[in-house]
């Protein structure tokens, strides 16, 4: 089989988290004879999965981290692969028009995506993220709606049944929200089943639904499952993303933004 099929590539990173959380600790050469692929594709598939915070190198492996289960506080968030969430944001701010609906939710990326949208006029803004308010209030003469509910300190981000609930309150034209995590057969992942929970709300109150993400969390699972790939309408992603996971992604109909 072709180790650099994406489907393959994402199983075989898959499996590899599992054998890390399983024996905790696995070295290079070990990972090599198992897979039968040569000792530089698996450094690759560590190299990935330490950007994304799976696990940790270490002198010839890899041992297991905790991030797939715990939270990272936004301000460490924000400073990773930072270049490329800017471009993912002015390509996302790109899309909304004065006058609109949208929801943005917590995270890093969408954060970046409320600070390009400082231009626009006149919009209706619901978010669980006190940062997105903060950012937009008071400009454009644009209309913000926080939803209120428990705040995540880590990520600051607001949960719980209080914040779903307003969200399930308001219909919007378009929906923004990250992931960390894309499984091309599962679908986007985040950490947190809470946060997990709110970017599932937003996406049922949404006409249009884009996923923004950098492509170092493709090939990547987290804890929380948030939806299927076919849930969404559009992906934006820096070009770092595989170019064949970047076709499956188009012929199931998804709208592929590369920036």
């Amino acid at each position: 089989m072709d180790q650099n099929n994406p489907y393959f590539m994402e199983e075989r990173r898959k499996l590899i988290q599992s054998i890390i959380q399983k024996e905790k600790r696995v070295t290079i050469s070990e990972l090599s004879r198992r897979f039968d692929i040569g000792e530089a594709t698996i450094r690759r598939d560590l190299n990935a999965m330490e950007k994304s915070g799976l696990i940790q190198k270490t002198h010839g492996g890899a041992i297991l981290a905790d991030r797939a289960y715990k939270e990272v506080a936004i301000n460490i968030r924000d400073e990773q692969n930072k270049e490329e969430k800017e471009r993912i944001a002015l390509a996302a701010a790109s899309l909304v028009y004065d006058s609109e609906a949208i929801m943005i939710d917590a995270g890093s990326t969408t954060y970046k995506i409320a600070q390009q949208l400082k231009g626009k006029n006149e919009l209706v803004v619901v978010t669980n993220s006190p940062l997105v308010s903060s950012e937009l209030a008071g400009v454009g003469n644009n209309k913000i709606i926080l939803t209120g509910g428990e705040l995540n300190a880590d990520t600051n981000a607001l949960i719980g049944p209080v914040a779903t609930g307003a969200i399930r309150q308001f219909r919007v034209d378009k929906v923004f929200i990250g992931a960390s995590g894309l499984l091309f057969e599962d679908g986007f992942f985040t950490v947190s089943p809470y946060e997990a929970e709110i970017k599932r709300a937003m996406m049922e109150m949404a006409a249009e639904i884009t996923i923004v993400m950098d492509s170092s969390k493709i090939g990547i699972s987290m804890f929380s499952r948030i939806c299927s790939t076919r849930e969404i309408d559009r992906l934006i992603v820096d070009s770092g993303i595989n170019d064949e996971v970047l076709m499956e992604l188009k012929q199931c109909g998804i709208e592929v933004l590369t920036v």
